[in-house]
């Protein structure tokens, strides 16, 4: 409220004055995830600042100094007090805002619109109610029970808020104006906790998602109001807001689930087999599938199905060696290998037969033998094949299928390969007599030459012996002119 009776001199004793430091205080008590805007009102409303958000701190204090700065000067509008223009723009600017949950309105005056029409303003009071826009009403000055009455009712019965939502402060406490309006912005009707049953919905279909059908979702009964950041996604979602969210850092990973895990209001989550899938799920998919610690050893692995190529990349003296050690995670089988300069170091090839997960581990040596603090890493390798493609099956069973394939073909087995070329012939004997050949190409001469002595087609040889007259003559006139 920025009427003529907000103001006066000094303007520091002011109720205006301690309105804006209300203003401020109210910045503090919000997050990097919120919105501000500002208006006054007086005979109309003026827009001093649109939702801005309140990473822009700089921007929304602009805005507030500015205030200050037309109080002093007196130049800011003045006259009475109305509130439906205020109260409907203000409706509709937060309305227009999908992307926002909470908003609230919080309006500091010094009296009852007692210019305005009554009607008009708790119509508009009721229209943000249903679009589920809270307001606080802030009064400073004289003791009033009419307007306590009056803006209580427009609080409870029309915009839809408690009575605990209004205050009065009187003129000998103007200084308590900060802490109550930035005490409406952490009350439990707008804070950041949500206390509500609700079933989250899937957002985005990965690894943490897999298998979660979303009519098997179980409910959780609240969550804290977060804002989805640049790059992350939103895998389970509430009411507009994200509930589990994941994004990279650097090479990891990060997650934040915005609920409890305790019980609270997940105990339906944590009981439930999907639940505990999910929170598996998330809790595998953050573990990190290499190593990002920095290591004077570095490795890679390529493979051809049981096969496996290891390129070590370190700088190893004349006198050092590198072990690999290769574990077999379900039999617990392990081989192992010395590299050094002579045997060549910086690449490995080894078989891995039995199926299922590896552990590599690759530790350099000094010249005793002796592992060397910080100079190893681990790696692992899975390895997964359908029985039909088992190299490792049985022998004999091999064998007996390809003896009774071989008798009902009429054929027999050859377990050497070259035995394949031992009786085959290297030359293949052909006799053919030509002379039919060259009978048929002479008819075919003989009949050609009487069609072109009959329709006098031009063999080639006359074709260009014809364009070479042509051309003759042609030069002969030419030269004659």
């Amino acid at each position: 409220d920025c009427s003529g009776s907000m103001l006066g001199n000094p303007f520091e004793q002011t109720k205006f004055y301690y309105a804006l430091e209300g203003a401020r205080a109210c910045l503090d008590a919000l997050t990097e995830r919120d919105y501000v805007g500002i208006m006054t009102l007086a005979d109309s409303y003026t827009e001093e600042l649109s939702l801005t958000p309140r990473t822009k701190r700089e921007t929304i204090l602009s805005a507030i100094t500015k205030l200050e700065v037309q109080g002093r000067n007196g130049t800011l509008p003045s006259g009475g007090t109305l509130f439906s223009p205020a109260l409907e723009r203000a409706g509709k600017t937060l309305a227009a805002r999908s992307d926002i949950e909470k908003k609230h309105i919080i309006i500091v005056t010094d009296g009852q619109p007692a210019s305005d029409d009554e009607t008009l303003y708790k119509k508009y009071a009721q229209e943000n109610a249903d679009l589920g826009i809270t307001m606080s009403i802030v009064v400073v000055g004289p003791e009033d029970d009419v307007v306590k009455e009056k803006m209580e009712d427009l609080l409870v019965n029309y915009a839809g808020s408690k009575k605990e939502n209004f205050h009065h402060v009187d003129q000998n406490r103007f200084d308590a104006l900060p802490s109550i309006m930035r005490a409406e912005l952490e009350g439990p009707d707008i804070k950041s906790v949500n206390y509500e049953t609700f079933t989250p919905q899937i957002g985005a279909l990965n690894s943490i998602t897999n298998g979660i059908k979303a009519e098997e979702m179980p409910t959780l009964d609240g969550y804290y109001g977060v804002k989805l950041k640049p790059n992350a996604s939103g895998v389970l979602l509430g009411n507009y807001t994200p509930i589990y969210s994941q994004w990279q850092y650097g090479k990891g990973r990060v997650g934040t689930f915005a609920c409890d895990l305790n019980g609270t209001w997940s105990a339906e989550f944590l009981e439930s087999e999907v639940g505990g899938q999910i929170l598996n799920n998330i809790v595998q998919h953050l573990f990190p599938s290499e190593r990002v610690k920095p290591s004077d050893v570095e490795a890679t692995l390529t493979g051809d199905n049981y096969t496996t190529s290891l390129s070590i990349f370190t700088d190893l003296a004349e006198d050092q060696s590198i072990k690999v050690t290769v574990t077999s995670q379900l039999t617990s089988k392990a081989q192992e290998f010395i590299l050094n300069h002579s045997t060549g170091y910086t690449r490995l090839s080894f078989a891995t037969k039995d199926p299922g997960l590896h552990t590599i581990n690759i530790q350099k040596l000094d010249a005793q033998g002796n592992p060397i603090d910080g100079a190893s890493t681990t790696i692992y390798k899975t390895l997964a094949y359908s029985k039909e493609y088992d190299e490792f099956s049985d022998k004999t069973i091999a064998k007996k299928l390809a003896d009774e394939i071989a008798k009902l073909s009429g054929g027999f087995i050859i377990e050497n390969p070259e035995e394949v070329f031992e009786n085959a012939v290297e030359y293949l004997h052909i006799i053919i007599d030509p002379r039919v050949a060259f009978a048929i190409i002479i008819i075919i001469c003989f009949l050609m030459d009487i069609a072109a002595r009959k329709f006098k087609w031009k063999w080639p040889h006359e074709i260009l012996r014809d364009k070479k007259r042509i051309a003759i003559q042609k030069k002969e006139k030419e030269a004659v002119k």
